[in-house]
């Protein structure tokens, strides 16, 4: 009868297990004096009288220890007009595409620059991560964004010489050491200019603001009118208002006759009034 002896190996976390293989034979004969059989075993083809195998496996208690990996978005904004914005600010994707990933969002600081810092263990090791890094487009006024999609993987091995973690890192593919990836965006908007205002002479002493007079509801009418040593003429009324009579043209000279008139018509009733007034005191 021929047999092999081997260990299972199990995968235990930390334990390096044996692949040795041992060759087991035993052939069966008959002691006739005795009557009773005997058995002849042999380990790898040396006789022996009980099997003993030996299997030494190693199991390594201290843990690699956790490795990070940065991947970086750069942000470059091309100003096509007269108004400038910098690049901080604009928001970019880091997104697992494995079937329920995760999903990292991180901003642009002044110098343009996203970070996402990535950490992985021993329990890692034997694994690729597959990632997606697109930029976020939020509707600014007046911006471009990037549409361009890098795709980055991350495969996590272990240095079992220097029991360390070993990431090997891809970027559309290509082998990098450490992956900055590039996103430009465009901004076209120009200065609104102040309307540019007339300039006044330098003699010109015009307030900027016209002054509007203030009118009176009423017209003033002084109650003490100033005096004066010139004859005033009397009022005559004007008889051609008071009759309504047509307007003929020239009212200069039609005027000057009614006061006449009117001045002959008085001298001629007072002469009459004083003519009576002798003639009763002659009575």
């Amino acid at each position: 009868f021929n047999y092999t002896l081997t260990e299972t190996d199990e995968g235990a976390d930390h334990v390096t297990y044996s692949d040795v293989e041992y060759a087991i034979s035993v052939a069966i004969t008959l002691d006739e004096v005795n009557n009773k059989l005997v058995a002849t075993i042999t380990k790898d083809s040396t006789p022996v009288e009980d099997v003993i195998a030996d299997f030494e496996n190693s199991y390594d208690e201290d843990y690699p220890d956790d490795i990070t990996v940065d991947i970086t978005a750069k942000k470059t904004v091309q100003n096509l007009g007269t108004k400038e914005i910098g690049p901080e600010g604009f928001e970019f994707v880091l997104k697992d595409t494995a079937v329920g990933g995760s999903e990292l969002k991180e901003r642009s600081d002044e110098a343009g620059l996203a970070e996402f810092q990535l950490s992985y263990t021993w329990e890692d090791i034997g694994k690729v991560f597959n990632y997606t890094l697109t930029e976020t487009d939020e509707g600014a006024d007046h911006v471009t964004y990037s549409d361009v999609e890098y795709a980055i993987s991350v495969a996590i091995t272990l240095d079992e010489v220097n029991n360390k973690l070993v990431a090997t890192i891809t970027k559309d593919g290509t082998p990098v050491e450490e992956v900055v990836a590039d996103f430009e965006n465009s901004y076209d908007e120009d200065e609104k200019e102040d309307p540019i205002k007339p300039q006044k002479p330098d003699d010109e002493d015009e307030p900027d603001v016209p002054v509007v007079p203030v009118i009176p509801d009423q017209p003033w009418i002084p109650s003490d009118p100033p005096a004066s040593n010139a004859p005033v003429a009397p009022e005559v009324p004007d008889v051609e208002e008071e009759l309504g009579s047509p307007q003929t043209g020239d009212n200069s000279r039609l005027s000057l006759w009614l006061a006449l008139l009117c001045f002959s018509g008085f001298g001629l009733l007072g002469s009459r009034f004083l003519a009576r007034k002798a003639k009763k005191g002659q009575r």
